[in-house]
């Protein structure tokens, strides 16, 4: 057994193992080895060589009486990839807490806009293709001027018709400033980078609690 698969064996497993070896011979032993302790080829003839030698067994057994189950020294490998993991797992918290960060700055700044902005009265004037669906435009009047507003958020079907009303909320210092007062335009957003901000950061949670394990 080499450094990194060690197992140390109990005194009842060493007892078994020289009953296999003395009705069944070494060939059996060492299968029984490496299906036991998932153990190299090489390490378990390893072991075997060694069975007879006065002491040379001392560093692979517990010492008496104990008898439970196997203690397992960690394979150097596996540190190195807890430690991969550890990266992995800060780095999905990382960004899951950037995505939490900008939903609450985008729900902050609408909701800025609805406490203090001014309501008006609106109308869908035309619709436009973004590659992934139609946009809506919006029209709405501001100390009497016309002004234009381009959705983002689009749909297939359009979720608006030519000639509709709609609510906006427009920022009285910056009136192209415009929030549109509907589900879509109030909360899709920020409900998209809240879900990814929290799926990524329990996703961070339970991989930093596999690595460490």
């Amino acid at each position: 057994m080499d450094d990194a698969t060690t197992r140390q064996l109990s005194w009842t497993e060493k007892q078994e193992i020289s009953d296999l070896l003395a009705r069944e011979g070494k060939i059996a032993a060492i299968k029984y080895l490496r299906n036991r302790f998932d153990i190299r080829l090489l390490a378990a003839k390893r072991l075997l060589d060694e069975w007879d030698r006065p002491g040379s067994l001392d560093r692979y057994l517990l010492p008496q009486p104990v008898d439970h189950t196997l203690e397992l020294p960690r394979d150097s490998r596996s540190g190195k990839g807890n430690w991969w993991g550890l990266v992995v797992a800060s780095v999905f918290l990382m960004v899951g807490a950037g995505f939490l960060a900008g939903s609450y700055l985008v729900w902050s700044s609408q909701q800025e806009l609805v406490r203090h902005g001014a309501k008006v009265d609106g109308s869908v004037v035309g619709l436009y293709s973004n590659g992934s669906g139609m946009a809506p435009v919006f029209e709405y009047e501001w100390d009497g001027e016309i002004l234009r507003s381009r959705s983002q958020i689009s749909s297939r079907p359009a979720s608006y018709q030519i000639g509709e009303s709609v609510e906006i909320f427009v920022n009285p210092t910056n009136p192209e400033q415009a929030l549109v007062n509907d589900f879509l335009h109030r909360w899709l957003l920020v409900m998209i980078f809240a879900l990814l901000g929290g799926g990524l950061s329990l996703a961070a949670l339970v991989g930093g609690l596999v690595a460490r394990a």
